[in-house]
């Protein structure tokens, strides 16, 4: 399954079960129409449909996909017993659409209207339950309105209630006349209801009724206090209320947008990304274009994803989704011993299938990023040992022989064979706090074209001399930055600029490259 259907669905069980049903459905619609053979986005689909005749085709396209599937056989008894619910909560209300209620000694009008209320039903209990609902047998239903009494006014109201408790019990019609999700109502033998004898109506006493104006301040008053304590469920709460009576008010499209991205934030410092991105979502509903909202938002996204491809130890999807996080923001939720894990993990799995040169490649990397990984540093020198063959018996130098002399101080470089000098060059070195190290080394690999990690930049004819730490230095041509802009040019023969390099121009560099041989001598001084 492509991975933004199984992101979309997993969004959308998390907004379910906090309650927010409409933005779900929207992301289950999106999963499948992606994806519409996904037998979870189904199922959560049906579960959380208005109509139960919804419910009941969404399900059995659920059970096509799967035949062997128990949550969708029940979820379609489920859907088949709202139906029937919904059928004799009709047929039994009166006339002017309310029902009474058995719970005390008067008759209290219920609205009809709250059986079609949103319910918010856990798809996993509805599909899982023993205790799915079921439509009363056909009979007894016919047993119970044949015993209906002829009677008007209230007495056939009292009547159809009695009845539909005799089919259903209490719960039953509990659950018939509101929203699936609701507690059950004890179940119990109906008793008789009695109407007391009507008395006079007391005088009400007149209160002056508080305009609109006044609910305006007195929810603005509240939301003060909801913002100065970052109580921000309650100040969207009283932001929303304030805007059902006057959309306007006090900029609370910004205030609500402000409300959102801040409840993000708050998600962010506790680790709860999904969540994050929920909020964000509705921030950038009320204002899409905002630079930080969206930035946020790739964020969060980038590291729940990586999250769960190294959970799920593909290390390269891990990799690519820790280093795009990292090149934006390397502070952002420890990303740097993330991606320091995901090199080194993704290391040591290369070097337990015999790659070891491309297992050296990932703990170098590793250290890039966290050049004190105690763990990296310690597979790296062990592979080191290992990769690099015995240094040969030292054997004395023929006059013949090629070698380097780079001069920190005139900033130049001789290429030598025996007593003939046959390249001078001008070069760029170290800079103060990455000074070239002085010293006699020797050519230690060559890479016609390597690229720095670390740096992001393009290091044409590489000829690695030395370790500095966890970082090689060497020779190469003038770097190219990931804008294709070559630098340094103006320094050589001038001043050090490199980060450690001994740095030529590009023509310069591939005749030492192709001139010098791995072994070369070279010899770095003042």
């Amino acid at each position: 399954m492509p991975q933004d259907v199984k992101a979309l669905v997993a969004l959308g069980i998390r907004l379910a079960e906090a309650g927010r049903l409409d933005l779900a459905r929207r992301y289950f619609a999106q999963a499948l129409a992606l994806d519409p053979e996904n037998e979870e986005a189904w199922l959560w689909q049906g579960g959380l449909a208005r109509d139960p005749r919804e419910s009941l085709r969404c399900l059995e396209m659920a059970l096509a996909i799967n035949p062997q599937s128990q949550r969708a056989k029940m979820g379609i008894q489920w859907a088949r017993a709202r139906l029937a619910a919904n059928h004799l909560a009709g047929a039994a209300a009166p006339a002017n659409g309310r029902a009474v209620s058995s719970g005390s000694t008067g008759a209290t009008p219920v609205d009809r209207s709250a059986a079609a209320s949103e319910s918010i039903p856990n798809a996993r209990g509805i599909f899982t339950s023993k205790e799915c609902p079921t439509p009363p047998p056909p009979a007894a239903a016919n047993r119970g309105l044949q015993a209906l009494p002829l009677a008007a006014g209230v007495l056939v109201v009292l009547a159809i209630l009695l009845t539909l408790t005799g089919l259903l019990g209490l719960g039953g019609l509990a659950r018939a006349l509101a929203p699936l999700g609701a507690s059950a109502m004890p179940s119990s033998t109906p008793t008789l209801i009695v109407i007391p004898t009507a008395t006079p109506a007391p005088t009400p006493t007149v209160t002056p009724t508080p305009t609109n104006d006044d609910r305006l301040a007195d929810l603005w008053r509240q939301l003060d206090g909801a913002w100065a304590q970052s109580d921000w469920p309650e100040a969207i709460r009283l932001i929303k209320q304030a805007q059902e009576i006057d959309p306007s008010y006090g900029d609370s499209t910004n205030k609500l947008f402000s409300a959102y991205f801040n409840y993000a934030m708050q998600m962010v410092e506790k680790d709860q990304l999904v969540q994050a991105v929920i909020f964000l979502d509705e921030a950038l509903k009320l204002i899409p274009d905002d630079v930080n909202a969206q930035g946020e938002r790739r964020l969060a996204m980038l590291y729940v994803e990586g999250e769960a491809h190294y959970n799920a130890g593909n290390w390269d999807e891990a990799i690519n989704k820790f280093a795009a996080i990292y090149e934006e923001d390397p502070d952002y939720k420890g990303d740097v011993e993330k991606l320091y894990a995901s090199y080194y993990n993704k290391g040591y799995a290369l070097e337990k299938t015999g790659r070891l040169v491309e297992a050296k490649q990932q703990y170098q990397l590793a250290l890039q990023v966290n050049p004190n990984g105690q763990e990296a540093m310690a597979q790296l020198a062990r592979l080191i040992a290992i990769l690099t063959p015995p240094t040969p018996t030292p054997t004395p130098v023929p006059p013949e022989a090629k070698r380097i002399e780079v001069n920190l101080t005139t900033q130049r470089l001789i290429a030598w064979e025996g007593n003939r000098a046959v390249y001078q060059f001008p070069v760029t070195t170290g800079r103060p706090g990455s000074l070239t190290l002085p010293g006699s080394f020797q050519i230690r690999d060559k890479i016609a074209s390597a690229y720095s990690n670390i740096w992001r930049l393009q290091l044409p004819y590489w000829m690695g001399i030395y370790w500095a730490g966890s970082i090689e230095n060497g020779f190469h041509a003038l770097p190219v930055d990931k804008n294709g802009k070559v630098l340094w040019g103006e320094n050589l023969g001038v001043r050090p600029s490199s980060y450690g390099c001994i740095v030529l121009a590009t023509a310069d560099a591939a005749k030492l490259f192709n001139w010098a041989n791995v072994g070369t001598r070279v010899n770095i001084h003042y």
